[in-house]
């Protein structure tokens, strides 16, 4: 079989891991209520359909989040590793492809702070979420619960004595229809949240961002939980300076601008409301004005490629199976059959 795998230097440690197997626990469910699966036993899992397979899955590929070409080498080099009937290999090798899908479509919520300097630079367009009454951050543009754009907020709320682009926003908006006087093209969408200390608010930015009918998911989390740490503005040293000093919340997501159209669904996590308090769209050929350091968030282009490896993936195994069965093995896999003549075919590693 020839080589299939997406060879960037985490992707080819990952594969090296896969192949050689672990030498302790690979990975405890999501809440960490069962015992740990090693290598053989989640592939043991996998091929069995058994229930423990799916979050163990989203576990270990959760653990390459941002790094489109390791989560397809490691879902690549999974297929690889199975063995047994054939009917359960195709089965486990479209739950193997399903989950690493889901985690090339999810992006994580970083936390940040704000730059005492912060100003967004040309080529970039804010816009500052909240109440009438509140204060606009220079260079943003307001929106409010009234503005014709706005679907489904059912108000405002503001942090006493925070900083005014992150502290003060809308509750539980559906939807924003935007007009961007921006070339068409690829830009970093970054929508950021706050931390009010509330309850009520355990996961505010959603599940999940739908825009221009692309849908990304998004790594719930409550505030307590957001990864690393990152500035508005500020250079590596003052991010660094201000680790654990941040409130504000903030994922990216990248997005593709046709014909001026901005349209961003929003979707709710389950019992929480969500707050947004500011968006920024910024070419995504140019440097961002958000500093992090420590979290990857995957590209568009680069998710799409690693798809596409994925489902080449699926074809070659599919094909193996029914080379190996000889003349009318179809018939033995035929849920699978029709499927795999519409599976994309993955572009060659440049």
């Amino acid at each position: 079989m020839a080589s299939r795998l997406l060879k960037t230097p985490r992707a080819l440690a990952l594969a090296a891991v896969v192949a050689v197997g672990y030498s302790a626990p690979l990975m405890a469910s999501e809440h960490g209520e069962e015992a740990p699966l090693t290598r053989a036993e989640l592939l043991a899992a996998v091929l069995a359909g058994d229930s423990s397979a799916r979050p163990a899955l989203e576990a270990l590929f959760g653990g390459a989040l941002g790094d489109s070409g390791a989560i397809a080498t490691l879902a690549i080099e999974l297929m690889d590793s199975l063995v047994g009937d054939s009917v359960a290999i195709a089965d486990a090798s479209f739950l193997i492809a399903e989950v690493a899908t889901d985690i090339l479509t999810t992006q994580p919520i970083v936390r940040v702070s704000v730059d005492d300097k912060f100003a967004l630079p040309l080529g970039a367009l804010g816009w500052d979420l909240g109440s009438p009454g509140s204060p606009t951050f220079a260079g943003f543009s307001k929106l409010t619960k009234g503005n014709t754009n706005i679907t489904g907020a059912t108000g405002g709320v503001q942090r006493p004595g925070g900083e005014g682009l992150l502290s003060d926003g809308l509750i539980n908006v559906t939807r924003i229809s935007l007009d961007v006087n921006v070339p068409d093209g690829t830009y970093r969408l970054i929508l950021m949240t706050d931390n009010q200390g509330n309850q009520s608010f355990t996961n505010p930015l959603g599940k999940a961002v739908t825009v221009n009918g692309v849908r990304t998911n998004l790594l719930g989390a409550a505030p307590n939980d957001w990864l690393g740490n990152g500035s508005l503005g500020g250079s590596g040293d003052q991010a660094a300076s201000a680790v654990g000093t941040g409130t504000g919340g903030a994922t990216v997501i990248y997005v593709e601008v046709v014909n001026g159209k901005l349209v961003i669904e929003f979707e709710a996590a389950d019992n929480s409301n969500m707050l947004l308090t500011a968006i920024i769209l910024e070419p995504a050929d140019g440097p961002s004005v958000l500093f992090m350091e420590e979290v990857v968030f995957a590209d568009g282009e680069e998710v799409l490629f690693a798809e596409a490896a994925i489902n080449t993936a699926i074809g070659e195994t599919l094909q193996e199976i029914a080379s190996a069965a000889g003349p009318g093995a179809e018939n033995n896999i035929p849920e699978f059959v029709e499927e795999l003549t519409d599976l994309p075919e993955a572009v060659s590693p440049s």
